[in-house]
């Protein structure tokens, strides 16, 4: 009886000592394979990918703008990260900014202050600013600093079926507005799409504002809006709409209206069994 107990022991403990080996040999797979082919090209790398995000509260002295020649930079995002949508851009910021630029010859990306605290008006006179006042040629804009993990006052759920080329971004607002942010990566070709809106009740009309090649973050004519509509995106473009919620005191008046005819129809029932049971 010992002699089986310890022979039952010893092959338990040679298939824990041999199962690792058995199941490393089973999920053992050939080593990747990796092969570059230096004579193919495939296109050539943006100067553009040299970026560095620079803030008012940056140097500019001349030992700061060597510094940034040595690195290569070639972009400039301005003012970059959460300071942006902290505070509004004035224009010694953005001529600073120009100035920085022109020394190092970079291009430069300017982050308008993000719909959370600033205002498409604000964003349309930065724009400009920069652009037709000083002709400072500021080529690349973005709305806010992460805008899917900061942007409004209530970032609400918003997904895409197409979130490569046309991502949407919702945010609801303490005055019970709802701001939904569509925009079109497609360079080339306009994206048409249908706007579902859940769990919001719409007055049936949004204002719209545009960023493309065409408007400086100019606002639109408002359009007439329902749970479900459709809208064509231009290319490359950030189009903003803002939905006015519907005025909760009609909304009221129906649901009083509702409870009363419910009232009067449950007396007008009780008073039959009241005169039946007589």
């Amino acid at each position: 009886m010992k002699s089986r107990l310890f022979l039952s022991s010893l092959v338990l403990v040679g298939l824990a000592l041999v199962a690792p080996l058995l199941s490393d040999a089973a999920t053992q797979v050939d080593p990747a394979r990796i092969v570059v082919r230096a004579d193919q090209t495939l296109a050539p790398v943006s100067p553009l990918l040299f970026g560095q995000n620079h803030g008012p509260w940056m140097n500019t002295t001349a030992g700061y703008v060597a510094d940034y020649r040595e690195a290569g930079v070639t972009l400039l995002r301005f003012p970059g990260g959460n300071w942006g949508d902290e505070n509004d851009l004035f224009p010694n910021n953005v001529d600073d900014l120009a100035m920085l630029a022109d020394a190092l010859d970079a291009q430069v990306s300017v982050q308008a202050r993000s719909w959370r605290k600033g205002t498409p008006e604000k964003a349309a006179e930065l724009v400009r600013y920069s652009n037709v006042e000083h002709d400072y040629d500021f080529r690349y804009w973005e709305v806010g600093n992460e805008p899917d993990a900061h942007w409004g006052t209530t970032q609400v759920d918003a997904e895409s079926s197409d979130e490569a080329l046309l991502p949407a971004f919702a945010s609801l607002h303490d005055d019970g507005q709802l701001a939904i942010l569509v925009v079109n990566k497609d360079p080339l070709e306009a994206r048409e799409a249908t706007l579902t809106v859940e769990g919001f009740r719409t007055a049936g009309q949004a204002r719209v504002w545009l960023q493309d090649e065409e408007h400086l973050a100019e606002e639109l004519p408002a359009i007439a809006v329902a749970e479900m509509f459709p809208y064509i995106f231009p290319p490359y473009s950030v189009t903003l709409f803002i939905l006015e919620p519907a005025p909760q005191g009609r909304w009221l008046l129906w649901a009083g209206l509702g409870l009363l005819a419910f009232a009067l129809v449950t007396l007008g029932v009780l008073r039959r069994r009241v005169r039946r049971s007589r």
